[in-house]
């Protein structure tokens, strides 16, 4: 399928010549009556919504196209459930339809499913990082489609990470649901995208199409006019997910905290207050500061936004911030991305990690009560980072340790699943 390059001279950032339309608009606006007696399976949530906000499967029952099955991943169709929570089946309240959990009893769908359906339509509001589980969702189903012979349709819809590729690259001895694709831990594909480069990535025996977006430039923006509704709870708005792949670390590291599930969720990187409580610094670290400041929340509260301040941000910011969490204060930093093309999450959260070492001390960032160091290896897809990291090297190692012949392998392919055009940050990846 050809790339779309929709691009205006009128505007630096390529005003659209055409209204940004979703992927499963445009194919029920064009294509859709070619499967009306067929029997349609659909993978989807409440958050794929089309410009009008209206979700796919209303959009597709008000088509004369309902589903027999709707299938859904991770925090279930409502988007209501927690990281890491089992989602049960379910039924609509106003279809009827039964709401198989793909989350729970079963990762894909069953023989009988399978038997039930003519085709599967799959449209999901996904991030493009992937320990967020729907792309390990979609390789699943697309390995269980080939296998049972049934044509699959990605519906396209736009990525807030679609942009870039930061991170290391997978260790398949690592590999678990949290790191599920042999890609780079941002690996920058629309949902349409990812789907092409798993079929040729694992060489699927499968009657794929993707329908595409129309008039939609993958660079990391959100279009306009387009609705945000939270694919999951911690996701509350399109700025999250440009947070979440440093954030989500917060899953396995006590001392990092970042608002999740407030109004900044994963929009800010921040130290708790309790910490002042176990933390020694050294008066040489902070000549500055007297005795008893250097121990205090202020004096956590003024060495934090120091570190913070230090690190490298292309595309972005950070603005001191603090916040209550129940009891407790907050205190660090909110994230500003300014250019999503440019932003390297991965990058960031490495930088993070070293400087929190050095002012914390091995110790307390990785023996603080609730650390998870393996679950930290896990979500990297690779425990190369937290050795590193322990080793006392340095960002920029780290982070050039990446750069490998695999991730150049990686971006051949990615580039042959392309449909869209990645804008003026396109070669700096």
């Amino acid at each position: 399928m050809p790339r779309v390059r929709e691009w205006s001279k009128r505007s630096a950032r390529g005003r659209l010549l055409k209204a940004f339309a979703t992927g499963l608009e445009t194919w029920i606006a064009h294509g859709a009556l070619r499967v009306r007696r067929a029997r349609i399976g659909l993978i989807s949530h409440a958050a794929a919504v089309g410009v009008d906000g209206i979700s796919a499967l209303d959009r597709l029952v008000a088509a004369g196209l309902k589903p027999r099955l709707v299938f859904t991943p991770e925090h279930g169709y409502w988007g209501g459930g927690g990281a890491g929570e089992t989602i049960h089946d379910d039924r609509h309240p106003l279809y009827g339809v039964p709401l198989r959990s793909l989350y729970g009893a079963r990762r894909v769908p069953t023989p009988d499913d399978w038997r039930a359906l003519d085709l599967l339509l799959v449209d999901l509001q996904d991030l493009g990082a992937r320990c967020y589980t729907y792309v390990s969702t979609l390789r699943d189903v697309l390995e269980s489609a080939a296998l049972a012979g049934k044509p699959v349709l990605v519906a396209d819809r736009p990525s807030p990470l679609a942009a870039i590729v930061d991170g290391p690259l997978l260790d398949p001895s690592l590999e678990s649901f949290v790191a599920h694709v042999p890609a780079p831990f941002v690996y920058g594909m629309t949902i349409g995208e990812t789907a092409r480069w798993l079929q040729a990535t694992f060489q699927l025996d499968l009657d794929l199409t993707v329908m595409p977006m129309r008039g939609y430039i993958a660079d990391g923006r959100r279009p306009p006019n387009m609705p945000w509704i939270p694919p999951s709870p911690g996701i509350r708005a399109w700025e999250s997910a440009w947070g979440y792949p440093v954030g989500v670390f917060s899953e396995a590291m006590a001392l990092l905290r970042t608002d999740r599930g407030g109004p900044l969720s994963f929009q800010v990187l921040a130290v708790p207050e309790s910490v002042s409580k176990a933390w020694k610094p050294a008066a040489s670290d902070f000549p500055s500061l007297g005795k008893k400041r250097r121990s205090s929340f202020q004096g956590l509260e003024s060495a934090v936004w120091q570190v913070l301040r230090r690190l490298e941000l292309p595309g972005a910011r950070l603005e001191f911030h603090r916040y209550r969490s129940g009891t407790e204060w907050c205190v660090g930093a909110r994230i500003v991305v300014r250019d999503p093309a440019a932003w390297r999450p991965a990058s960031a959260a490495v930088q993070m990690f070293v400087e929190f070492q050095k002012l914390f001390g091995g110790c307390l960032l990785w023996e603080m009560p609730g650390t998870r160091p393996e679950f930290f290896d896990r979500l990297w897809g690779d425990a190369a980072v937290r050795r590193d990291l322990c080793a006392g090297r340095s960002a920029r190692v780290i982070i050039r340790s990446w750069d490998t012949s695999r991730r150049y392998d990686f971006a051949a392919a990615r580039e042959r699943a392309w449909l869209y055009g990645r804008g003026t940050m396109a070669g700096r990846q």
